[in-house]
């Protein structure tokens, strides 16, 4: 009797044991396949992150030019200079003052004019009174006006900051609700919103002076110096202090971001979004 209760309770505890070691194995496959699927979720995520971030755009200043070793990879710069952009500004400055002195003609053309009576052939002819001259009239505001003005020590006045915030142009720009966009340029722009006090402070022992480049917030929120602009860039793309394009006007490179290690060529705009 004793010797067949000994029997059942091993065959028991040998059951046991099995089953327990069943349960460990399905246990361990759930989880490996839970990890399985997580690693492959994950691993698509990187690939797509990665597709996104390769094409790195080209723009004015600089563009990538690779030769036949992959790994040997050259920055090449485009031939835009400062002089070259002035040049173009006061282009656009020509082309504005013709199209608004074309539009005063068509007015004048359009306006009803009165028939004059028949003169008497025989009648005195009286001499026509004198034409005034037209009165010169003061040009407009314009950046490259601004830009000297700063570069020769004037102050930035509340006049200038009228101008800019008059300027500020209406679409395909950067915005607070798309939050990134490519410009025409084909840099990448996104922005961020900081205090700025140590980077104006850092600018300042660069020679932009509270007088001519005063730290203040422009109508749309872009934080400016002066008249420009103040982006974060790649320090070694853009050095500090270079003057870009961007969608939103003017800018001047005055802070950096880990963002630049990834994308060399995007600017981070600094507004108060």
């Amino acid at each position: 009797m004793k010797i067949e209760q000994l029997r059942l309770a091993i065959k028991r505890k040998i059951i046991i044991i099995f089953i327990l070691i069943i349960l460990y194995i399905v246990i361990s496959i759930v989880n490996n396949s839970f990890r399985t699927k997580g690693t492959i979720v994950k691993s698509k995520e990187r690939t797509k992150c990665n597709q996104e971030t390769t094409k790195i755009p080209y723009n004015n200043y600089w563009y990538k030019n690779e030769k036949a070793s992959k790994k040997k990879v050259t920055i090449t710069q485009v031939g835009t200079s400062a002089d070259s952009l002035k040049a173009g500004e006061k282009n656009e400055d020509n082309l504005a003052k013709e199209k608004v002195s074309a539009e005063n003609v068509e007015t004048a053309e359009n306006s009803p004019t009165t028939e004059s009576a028949p003169v008497a052939e025989n009648s005195p002819t009286t001499e026509s009174a004198p034409v005034a001259e037209n009165v010169a009239m003061p040009e407009p505001l314009s950046f490259e006006k601004i830009e000297q003005n700063c570069s020769n020590g004037g102050e930035f006045t509340e006049e200038y900051k009228q101008f800019i915030n008059s300027t500020i142009p209406n679409g395909g720009v950067l915005n607070r609700y798309d939050g990134t966009l490519v410009n025409q340029w084909g840099n990448k722009e996104t922005y961020y919103n900081l205090p700025m006090s140590g980077v104006v402070r850092i600018m300042r022992t660069y020679g932009y002076s509270e007088s001519s480049y005063p730290y203040w917030v422009r109508a749309d929120g872009a934080k400016m110096l002066g008249p420009y602009i103040m982006v974060a860039a790649n320090l070694k793309t853009y050095h500090r202090c270079t003057v870009v394009n961007i969608s939103l006007g003017k800018a001047i490179v005055a802070d950096t971001g880990d963002f630049a290690y990834q994308n060399v060529y995007q600017f981070d705009v600094a507004t108060s979004w």
